[in-house]
């Protein structure tokens, strides 16, 4: 008797964990990035990365966190657009450290 009221209080503690997992899960934020306004489908993988380095002032940082949020909000639904972030990414990259090296 004793040994499943303690089960049940470890049930519960995993429940309240999974619980608060769920909830702290990915959450859209708007930046202070001029707005896109379809950008991010409408051009090119590499005119993307020009945007991008233009109005982010080539802060990665900041990029990289625009790419990953369209990515991953949109993996499962389009997955070809989520790839299409990723290669936005790679592009940025060698841009930037192209710049870098001058």
């Amino acid at each position: 008797m004793e040994e499943s009221k303690k089960v049940k209080e470890e049930k519960m503690r995993l429940i309240d964990i999974l619980v608060e997992i769920a909830e702290e899960r990915l959450k859209f934020h708007h930046s202070n990035a001029p707005d896109a306004k379809g950008k991010f489908k409408k051009l090119s993988a590499e005119k993307l990365a020009n945007w991008l380095i233009r109005t982010r002032k080539g802060n990665m940082s900041k990029i990289t966190g625009s790419l990953n949020q369209q990515a991953n909000f949109n993996r499962k639904d389009e997955p070809a657009y989520a790839r299409k972030m990723d290669r936005t990414r790679e592009i940025v990259k060698r841009k930037l450290d192209k710049k870098k090296k001058k």
